[in-house]
């Protein structure tokens, strides 16, 4: 299994994410894949704005195959997707719901592109409600059982300490002279930490990315919520903490300004979280949440900064948004000490 290329840019937006709405996909584009996939139309496409043949699409149920969510990437971003399957086919088998490439209908469509198709489920994004945090919590209990029995352990051991050294050798090649960094961006990474603080959470295997859009709450079975995008597992060995981190900033901290709903949506995803083990999580060290998330947003920062210094430019809003975490973790310090003593007692 050979590691995704590095660097990947990161994304997520300060919001949640629209639901998704289907059109109807242009008659060239359905007689492309449908022909390629052998599968009849007419295909809808994700209204997301994208141009070109790249996009996400899905297909209804026929006699012939179930419905279906196609993903048209450049061939070139294919093979970090195809890295990521095994991982999810993985987990998937140890029973977290998940879902997984269709290897027959996932092929070259066109020059320089390929679909990726994966079951098509109606689903929702989660809600600030008790329910979705208890069950999303379950759900990242089992996951982190699930990738701990990985059998890839020391492969993507290696892959991330790869990540760590290109963000290590990117800090150091930033100085006040790189005017495509904006200089906010350079402060924070000099006085901000590329490294995870020692939490005492033995490192492991972990998804990575579980922002909103990785996780779907299907209509029929909303206590069963599916994890998506498998992309930065791969090079993700760390500490569990990192995913709780990362799903109290994206699905709890933005509720920050109602400090009570934030503290009871942590504490229904926490309590659930550890009742997903035998025995109790280690004892983290004091100041390890505050500090895990700071890290978060300064490894995007300097990822981001990578591409640039490969001339590979990003949207402004993409540096706006882990400015705007880095700074929303320091307003919240309070909320987050006190989100930590769940994860203490």
């Amino acid at each position: 299994m050979s590691p995704p290329p590095l660097p990947r840019s990161p994304a997520w937006d300060k919001q949640p994410p629209k639901q998704a709405a289907f059109v109807a996909a242009a008659e060239q584009t359905n007689a492309i894949i449908c022909s390629h996939l052998d599968i009849p139309g007419p295909l809808e496409r994700l209204d997301n704005n994208s141009t070109g043949i790249t996009g996400f699409y899905r297909s209804a149920a026929s006699k012939q195959h179930p419905a279906l969510f196609i993903k048209v990437v450049e061939k070139k971003r294919a093979g970090p997707l195809l890295a990521a399957d095994p991982f999810a086919s993985f987990v998937a088998k140890q029973g977290v719901p998940t879902p997984c490439l269709i290897a027959h209908y996932s092929k070259d469509i066109e020059k320089g592109f390929f679909a990726l198709t994966y079951p098509y489920f109606e689903a929702r994004f989660a809600k600030p409600q008790t329910s979705d945090l208890t069950n999303l919590g379950m759900m990242a209990g089992r996951l982190h059982q699930a990738l701990a029995s990985c059998p890839w352990q020391q492969k993507v051991q290696e892959n991330s300490e790869q990540r760590q050294a290109l963000l290590f050798n990117t800090l150091q090649r930033i100085d006040d002279s790189d005017t495509a960094i904006h200089q906010d961006v350079i402060e924070t990474l000099r006085h901000g930490s590329l490294d995870y603080p020692n939490s005492h959470w033995p490192a492991q295997i972990i998804h990575g990315d579980l922002n909103y859009g990785n996780v779907l709450f299907p209509i029929q079975t909303p206590d069963q919520p599916l994890i998506l995008d498998f992309e930065d597992t791969p090079l993700s060995w760390h500490s569990p903490l990192v995913d709780i981190a990362f799903i109290i900033e994206r699905f709890i901290l933005i509720h920050s300004d109602h400090e009570d709903l934030a503290y009871g949506l942590a504490s229904s995803l926490i309590d659930s979280y550890k009742q997903q083990f035998s025995s109790p999580l280690p004892p983290i060290a004091e100041g390890s949440l505050f500090k895990t998330l700071q890290s978060l947003s300064v490894r995007a920062l300097c990822l981001l900064s990578a591409l640039s210094l490969k001339h590979i430019s990003s949207p402004a809003s993409e540096w706006d948004k882990f400015l705007f975490l880095y700074y929303q973790t320091q307003k919240c310090e309070r909320l987050i000490s006190k989100i930590e003593t769940l994860l203490i007692d």
